[in-house]
């Protein structure tokens, strides 16, 4: 499934935006080609990972693990940085409406989801 949208995304993404775009003079305005190239930049790390999941399954934990590792690393220094460089006006653009909303929506979703899956009497798992 994640495979087929991504996939498909492609050449939706771009579509759509020239659609919707279409009648409000905006068409120019947007950089297709760089959302193509984010598009299918992001399937080389999918293509990657389906690679090794599949050839080497018993190393994709640990290969997971050391990415998510790096991952957090990455996004700790960008962070830093990017606090560094922007200060204190970062936090202009962050209203307390968003950030509640940020901190409560996934808890809100997961117990919508636990008790839905309750009511259908469907297991934990």
């Amino acid at each position: 499934m994640t495979t087929c949208s991504t996939v498909l995304a492609l050449g939706m993404m771009p579509l759509l935006l020239y659609l919707y775009c279409k009648g409000l003079s905006l068409a120019s305005k947007v950089p297709y080609r760089e959302i193509s190239i984010t598009l299918v930049l992001m399937l080389i790390p999918c293509g990657i990972g389906i690679f090794l999941n599949d050839k080497y399954p018993k190393y994709s934990k640990t290969i997971t693990k050391a990415g998510l590792f790096i991952l957090l690393i990455a996004g700790i220094i960008i962070g830093i940085l990017s606090g560094m460089s922007i200060g204190t006006s970062l936090w202009m653009l962050f209203s307390s409406h968003l950030l509640a909303t940020t901190a409560l929506m996934p808890a809100i979703g997961y117990t919508f989801g636990y008790v839905l899956s309750y009511l259908c009497r469907l297991p934990e798992r």
